[in-house]
């Protein structure tokens, strides 16, 4: 897998990383806007994980409460850059 950040915390300095800093694209807050993790956008980090039925989100690998969230309304983790895990979540 390969490895960027957007919003997300570094484990080993507990600060916050941008999604930029990963390669990755961050669009807006996901699902609510004040959530940490963050719809994305195409980049080079991400064009291989798109899908036309499914919106690509990441959220810092450290924030398992809020992947698990994720998880349990139908996403599924497809990679993981730098601080960052992606998960893509089925359109209805």
């Amino acid at each position: 897998m390969s490895e960027p950040s957007a919003n997300g915390a570094d484990p080993a300095a507990g600060q916050v990383t941008n999604a930029s800093d990963a390669g990755l694209y961050a669009v807006r807050p996901y699902p609510d806007p004040g959530s940490v993790c963050q719809v994305i956008g195409e980049s080079d980090a991400t064009r291989e994980f798109l899908d036309d039925a499914a919106l690509l989100i990441g959220c810092p690998t450290q924030q398992r409460s809020a992947i698990a969230d994720r998880m349990n309304e139908g996403a599924r983790v497809v990679a993981q850059v730098r601080q960052w895990t992606l998960l893509s979540v089925p359109m209805r």
